[in-house]
């Protein structure tokens, strides 16, 4: 969804207070914000949730480490804390027009880690608020704060409100991750989700008629979360969920056996937030798998005993059916052009200007080799690995060459495109090239890179390969801009290089941060730092730039923590938004009126830019674009804009890419 608007940041359970709330008459409406939702009625209860009965909200603290002792501690609230102060009762129950005679305030050790356990700076239970160490203070005006935002929740669960609730915000607004899954619509068995919320979302109840017939079939209903929770948060979602989705089903007529099965690990190592915010709903299988894990649309990514390598995927058909055009249009432009044939001498010159012909016959020859060695050097990986946000990518070169096939090619049904990415990947393990995506094909810098960058460039190989065969690129040609009248000569040069390098810096950014997740999630408590040199660079370069840790110089000897996968997940989906908008995308930039800011329109594509953009250097024209983009799209508060463009800037430069 396209938004230019800009919305609160909260987490999975947040909605705003209703207006003339008890929160906002003591802050305003502008500063106060509700971490309470009512659960939807429940119509059966399931056995494995009969423990989770607990109403819990609360205000999260940043990354904190603890013995999760909350689930003890609320158990054994009874007979602990302490009542408001006298002067804290008479000031919050005046502001907020509540008597607060019951409350009971929880400081100390236990009190603490128990906060600590689910990281959390407070959170409350019936008439009991809890606290984490250093964050019972109404003396200052974020522990008044903090003290009307918990006793808020007080009012609401004294007043009937939320069974099961746990409500948080994130201490790192703008790398949360909000809306259904996008794609929700090519999934009817599954109901998605909202981030953190069990009510079936307005989109989804469409689902629910088709799921719940034939009425007397046996089906089961796997519940899973997204990792930004720990345990005991995850636990509550996804019971919650999977109640709704069962209420929903028998509420249209559904009589057979339901078994509701919570997957608590499968959302663990998954980028994909938005999928697996869901219920899966599948027929109930005869037999249970090792370890009672249920079969379900969304992969379980955590390794276990049974199930050491959960990223690996059959490939079906997808590697041969096009492993063999891959080797024969290859084999052919090799051919043509060592032969001195003048159409693929013609397209050579277009592609390489300035490059000798024996000097590209060499390389296609070695590439000729490398694809047909490749049966030996390639596998299948589903959504666990967080690199296959994309068809394929690869590792390593020559005999060390392995190449990763994904969801999106084991999957596609058009061969020519399987075929040109087996040359892509290949291209970058062939001896002598091992090529950088300087420009895709579908990119605008494709048709401006010079002689020596183009030979350096992955796909200016895949297009003189095409194109000497007679093949339409499959994924189409770059996007046609359109730029104001009065916008010519050197300042046209500028909008337009600037506008490809934006360009192909979110595609660095949106694959490098999808690589910079999956080695976070794989050397996470690791004794000896990090295994993936690459991203550990990257995580280098950015740590200062977005708070996550840095592993060090060479060898990279400190590991990552959790917190720095989610933060990175963030990145990597608003990176995601922002390619999505400009690539294979046309775009108009008109010249502002005097007086009228710099501005970028999500719905009508279009940067309206003023004289001192036309005097930027090409980097921070570059710099400038992203900056308008990430404003509007109105997910990343003020404070981080500059931090994303940041982070950009030295991602691309960590690839070399220009300018």
């Amino acid at each position: 969804m396209k938004r230019t608007y800009r919305r609160r940041s909260s987490h999975e359970t947040a909605i705003q207070l209703k207006e003339n709330s008890p929160e906002q008459m003591f802050f305003g409406a502008r500063q106060s914000q509700s971490f309470f939702q009512p659960a939807s009625a429940v119509q059966r209860k399931c056995e494995k949730c009969e423990d989770e009965d607990k109403k819990v909200q609360k205000k999260e603290a940043g990354a904190i480490t603890g013995p999760v002792s909350s689930s003890k501690y609320i158990s054994n609230l009874d007979g602990r804390g302490k009542p408001l102060s006298k002067s804290d009762h008479a000031f919050f129950s005046s502001k907020m027009n509540y008597d607060f005679n019951g409350v009971k305030i929880h400081t100390g050790t236990d009190a603490a880690d128990s906060a600590k356990g689910i990281h959390a700076k407070a959170y409350t239970v019936g008439n009991n608020i809890v606290f984490n160490d250093g964050n019972y203070n109404t003396t200052s005006y974020e522990g008044k704060k903090l003290m009307a935002h918990e006793l808020a929740h007080v009012i609401q669960q004294n007043k009937g409100g939320a069974k099961e609730t746990i409500s948080r915000t994130p201490a790192t607004p703008g790398f949360d991750i909000r809306d259904v899954f996008p794609q929700a619509a090519s999934f009817p068995s599954t109901i998605f989700f909202e981030m953190g919320q069990s009510t079936v979302p307005s989109s989804e109840l469409g689902k629910i008629p088709a799921i719940a017939s034939p009425p007397s079939r046996d089906i089961t209903l796997v519940g899973t979360a997204s990792e930004e929770g720990n345990d005991l948060v995850n636990t509550h979602v996804i019971n919650q969920r999977l109640r709704a989705v069962n209420s929903k089903l028998s509420l249209a007529g559904h009589t057979g056996p339901r078994t509701l099965t919570p997957q608590l690990s499968a959302g663990s190592g998954n980028i994909d937030y938005r999928r697996v915010r869901a219920v899966d709903v599948i027929p109930t299988p005869t037999v249970v798998p090792p370890g009672g894990a249920m079969p379900s649309a969304t992969p379980p990514c955590t390794a276990t005993a049974a199930n050491p390598t959960p990223e690996l995927e059959p490939c079906g058909s997808s590697f041969s059916g096009s492993h063999p055009d891959a080797q024969n249009w290859t084999s052919n432009a090799h051919s043509l052009l060592s032969s001195g044939d003048a159409v693929a001498i013609s397209q050579a010159t277009v592609l390489f200007p300035g490059i000798p012909v024996p000097t590209l016959v060499s390389h296609l020859g070695n590439l000729l080799t490398q694809i047909t060695n490749l049966p030996a050097h390639f596998r299948c990986h589903n959504t666990c690995d967080s690199g296959c946000s994309r068809p394929a990518y690869n590792t390593g070169s020559g005999s060390s060459q392995m190449m990763t096939l994904c969801p999106d090619f084991i999957n596609s049904s058009n061969a020519t495109n399987q075929s040109e990415t087996l040359i892509h990947e290949s291209l970058h393990a062939t001896t002598g090239l091992t090529t950088a995506d300087v420009a895709y094909s579908t990119t605008r810098l494709i048709s401006s890179l010079t002689g020596p960058q183009a030979l350096n460039n992955t796909d200016s190989f895949v297009l003189l390969i095409l194109r000497i065969n007679g093949v339409v690129p499959p994924a189409g040609v770059a996007a046609t801009d359109t730029y104001d009248t009065t916008i010519t000569g050197v300042n046209l040069d500028l909008a337009r290089n600037a506008l490809a390098y934006l360009e192909q810096w979110l595609l660095n950014a949106e694959f490098d941060t999808s690589l910079l997740y999956n080695a976070i999630n794989s050397n996470i408590g690791s004794s000896s730092g990090w295994a993936d040199a690459f991203e550990a660079e990257i995580a280098g370069l950015i740590a200062p730039v977005v708070g996550i840790t840095d592993p060090g110089p060479n060898p990279f000897a400190t590991a990552p923590v959790e917190a720095d996968k989610v933060k990175i997940a963030g990145m990597f989906d608003r990176f995601t938004t922002l390619r999505q908008n400009v690539y294979v995308t046309g775009i108009t930039i008109n010249r502002a009126a005097a007086g009228v800011r710099d501005s970028w329109d999500f719905s009508a594509k279009t940067f309206t830019l003023g004289a001192p953009f036309f005097s930027l250097s090409p980097v921070n024209a570059v710099r400038h674009l992203m900056r308008l983009m990430i404003i509007a799209m109105g997910t990343v508060p003020s404070g981080l804009v500059n931090k994303y463009v940041e982070s950009a800037d030295r991602i691309r430069a960590h690839r070399s890419t220009l300018p």
